[in-house]
């Protein structure tokens, strides 16, 4: 645990490499389902609320509400993904934080990059009961984009800052390009 609230998550990096949101994220709903499955109180559990209450203040900062996530992460580059993750369990934070995230992704006005980044922040979005035309422009971007081999195509998903190297995969991004459909079709039937 970090003076900040947040989990090493690497070793052998400069110390601003070494705490990343994103995997602090998945720490954070590893231990969540560990402490409930041993009937704990997670609000009782100090490295949890350290972790959560970390995770807030990086919902907070300039970084993840602008465009310059990568200095939050040296890892994952998309707000998109770190709110999609928050969106998956929202019932672990209040509505404030809630909002800030829905409202951050609400900002690209249902405009997207790429299929990938399409489909978290439409994921989250759904989840987050978003704007429903921006939810309808990112369904739509999600699927003008599915190729004739009914993948979509390969997109980043991972880069360390200091690498050359890049990594994503078509059925990487076709997982949460399904995904967001599901999400879309199960929240809004007739809509479709």
């Amino acid at each position: 645990m970090t003076p900040l609230g947040g989990r090493l998550t690497f070793i052998d990096f400069k110390p601003d490499d070494s705490l990343c949101p994103i995997v602090n994220m998945n720490l954070l709903h590893a231990l969540k389902s560990a402490l409930s499955a041993k009937g704990e109180d997670i609000n009782q559990n100090k490295e949890y609320r350290k972790i959560r209450d970390y995770i807030g203040r990086t919902i907070d900062t300039k970084e993840f509400q602008s465009d310059d996530f990568a200095r939050c992460s040296k890892f994952y580059l998309s707000p998109n993904l770190f709110a999609y993750l928050i969106s998956e369990v929202k019932d672990t934070f209040d509505e404030s934080i809630l909002k800030k995230v829905r409202d951050r992704i609400q900002k690209d006005n249902g405009k997207y990059s790429n299929p990938l980044e399409a489909s978290w922040g439409t994921s989250a979005l759904i989840n987050l009961g978003g704007n429903k035309e921006l939810i309808k422009k990112g369904v739509r971007q999600i699927r003008e984009s599915i190729q004739a081999n009914s993948l979509w195509a390969p997109e980043l998903f991972f880069q360390h800052q200091r690498s050359r190297s890049v990594f994503g995969s078509s059925s990487g991004t076709s997982v949460f390009c399904l995904e967001a459909l599901a999400k879309y079709e199960g929240k809004f039937p007739k809509l479709g």
